[in-house]
C-alpha cells in the first residue's frame, strides 16, 4: 500500500475514539460524529477503491486491513491512557510507554529471529535510530507535552496537518503518484477529523 492510503488509514483514529467512548463509556453519540464517520472513512474508502483498481496487487488490502487494526488499538489506548496521565503526569506515563513497547518489542524479536540477523549494515542502523528516536520517541514526548498545555482536543486538531505533510513527503522522496484521487480521499479524512474535533471544541465552550 502507498504512504498516503496508510497515513490516511490510521488517521481515522479519532472516530474510532468517538465510537468505542460511545460503547464502552455510552458517551453521546451526535450527528456531528456520524458526519465525521461518514467522511473519513468515505475518503479512505475511496483511495482504498482507486489504488486496487489502478494496481493488481491484493497485497494492498492485507496492509490497510492491519494499518485499520493499529488505529484501533490506538484509539484503546487514547481511551484507557487519559486517566493514568492523569495521575503520573505526561513524562513519566510516556517514559512507561516507551519502555514497555521496548520491552514487548524485544519478546517478539527473541521469538521469530536469531541475534545474527541484528548483523547489518551501518546504513540499516542508522536508519533504525531515526526511526525509533527521531521519529517515535521524540513525537511520543512532545505530543504528552502538548496535551499537559494545550489540551487533547487542540493537540488533534494541529495534527490534522499530518496527513498533508505525509502526502507530501510520499510525493517528494518516495515519488508516489498524486492525481485528484489522492487530494479528495486526503480532503474527505481532514474535514471528517476536523469536524469531530471542532464538536469537541464547541462542547468544552458550551460548558465553560
Amino acid at each position: 500500500m502507498s504512504a498516503q492510503l496508510e497515513r490516511l488509514t490510521l488517521f481515522t483514529y479519532p472516530v474510532m475514539v468517538a465510537l468505542l467512548s460511545w460503547m464502552i463509556f455510552a458517551e453521546k453519540i451526535t450527528k456531528r460524529i456520524w458526519i465525521s464517520l461518514l467522511c473519513t472513512y468515505l475518503g479512505v474508502v475511496f483511495l482504498y477503491s482507486y489504488e486496487t483498481s489502478s494496481v493488481a496487487n491484493s497485497s494492498i488490502t492485507l496492509g490497510t486491513t492491519l494499518v485499520a487494526l493499529a488505529a484501533l488499538s490506538f484509539a484503546f489506548y487514547v481511551i484507557f491512557s487519559k486517566a493514568y496521565i492523569v495521575r503520573l503526569g505526561s513524562l513519566i506515563f510516556t517514559s512507561i510507554a516507551m519502555l514497555s513497547s521496548t520491552l514487548f518489542v524485544l519478546i517478539h524479536f527473541s521469538f521469530i529471529h536469531n541475534l545474527k540477523d541484528l548483523t547489518v549494515s551501518t546504513t540499516v542502523w542508522i536508519f533504525a535510530a531515526l526511526l525509533g528516536i527521531v521519529s517515535t520517541l521524540i513525537p511520543s514526548f512532545l505530543v504528552s507535552e502538548a496535551i499537559s498545555r494545550i489540551g487533547g482536543t487542540k493537540t488533534s486538531i494541529a495534527g490534522s496537518i499530518g496527513p498533508v505533510f505525509t502526502v507530501m513527503l510520499a510525493v517528494l522522496i518516495l515519488g508516489e503518484d498524486f492525481g485528484w484521487p489522492h487530494l479528495l480521499g486526503m480532503t474527505l479524512v481532514v474535514i471528517g477529523v476536523l469536524v469531530l474535533d471542532s464538536g469537541k471544541v464547541d462542547g468544552l465552550k458550551s460548558k465553560v
